[in-house]
């Protein structure tokens, strides 16, 4: 009698999770299952839905190189009423590592290890951004991109090749 009042205490989720109460057909392995079907469904819907806000962007700067203000100026575009857009971007980044010794380098065939001499390695792209107004709240935007890069050693990222 103490050990089921000790048992009746606890919490049904401890009593589910010990696998020594039983739902439904009354085997405790069924019964264990289902605590991990509730728990699932628990952290999958518990999530709060949110909404995305409309904010108006930060207000341009007019002496601001780029060449849509150029084009403004010369008043051959409206900053206020764009019709379309032309926007881009170039980044460049340079790495370099110094020779270090390395007894395992390459060792049992494998070809992903860092070489010990010194390298240079350079990731860089060129994005550009085309944009037009097609409708009241609707815009096509056309974003091609140009990568090139040497990695140190030739190595692979998580793409591979």
């Amino acid at each position: 009698m103490i050990l089921c009042k000790k048992f009746l205490r606890r919490s049904p989720i401890e009593r589910l999770a010990d696998g020594r109460t039983t739902l439904g057909s009354g085997n405790p392995g069924t019964t264990v299952l289902l605590f991990k079907i509730l728990l699932v469904c628990y952290l999958l819907f518990s999530v709060m839905l949110v909404r995305a806000g409309v904010t108006e962007p930060n207000p341009r700067l007019e002496d601001a190189f780029d060449f849509m203000n150029m084009l403004a100026k010369k008043r051959l575009h409206d900053l206020k009423d764009e019709r379309w857009n032309a926007y881009g971007q170039f980044t460049y980044i340079s790495s370099w590592k110094s020779g270090f010794p390395a007894s395992y380098t390459n060792l049992n065939g494998s070809i992903n290890s860092l070489l010990p001499g010194s390298e240079r390695s350079f990731t860089g792209t060129a994005t550009l951004y085309l944009g037009l107004k097609t409708w009241h709240g609707g815009e096509i935007y056309y974003v091609p991109e140009l990568i090139s890069m040497r990695p140190l050693s030739d190595l692979k990222g998580l793409g591979g090749e």
